[in-house]
């Protein structure tokens, strides 16, 4: 008797009527309306799980789930939804789940945002626009001086509202 191994039935937002089968990898948990990673072919799709379940063992090759994405899974409300939108309108569940994943890079990392800190250090060619950009800005605070809200401790923005704006 084989050990049982566990299948994740994975929809794809593709225009695919049903859903595929994946197995999950050891140590991964997995629930329906997680998102996750799967390959299909030579690509990798985010796609939605729809159903885990167990089996002692399959006569095909099922290929496993990449990754499991950080976001917050789809409700069985929407996931009801999205099939009774597909049969309603006769079409494949996938094109219904790509409405509603419409934005794949809402489930990648975030990526770091870059900021610019003045130096000391003056160009040796000061021209007058590297000039106007290196002057004070009394609406620009300098990092590590944004103050604490009094109410709930959330960060002030960093241009003062109140002070006169100049042209850069």
């Amino acid at each position: 008797m084989e050990n049982q191994i566990r299948i994740a039935e994975v929809l794809l937002p593709l225009a695919l009527g049903q859903a595929y089968s994946y197995t999950v990898p050891d140590g991964m948990v997995l629930a329906a309306g997680d998102f996750v990673e799967v390959p299909l072919g030579t690509r990798a799709y985010y796609a939605c799980v729809w159903d885990v379940g167990n089996s002692f063992g399959t006569n095909m090759k099922l290929k496993p789930v990449t990754r499991k994405m950080d976001a917050p899974p789809l409700s069985e409300t929407h996931r009801k939804f999205v099939d009774w939108l597909a049969a309603y309108y006769l079409e494949p569940k996938g094109n219904v789940l790509r409405m509603v994943m419409r934005v794949p890079a809402a489930l990648e990392d975030p990526r770091g945002q870059m900021a610019w800190v003045l130096g000391d250090v003056v160009p040796a060619k000061l021209t007058a626009q590297r000039a106007k950009v290196l002057a004070p800005n009394p609406t620009v605070r300098k990092p590590g001086t944004w103050p604490l809200a009094s109410t709930n401790a959330a960060w002030q923005p960093t241009i003062d509202p109140r002070a006169p704006t100049r042209a850069v």
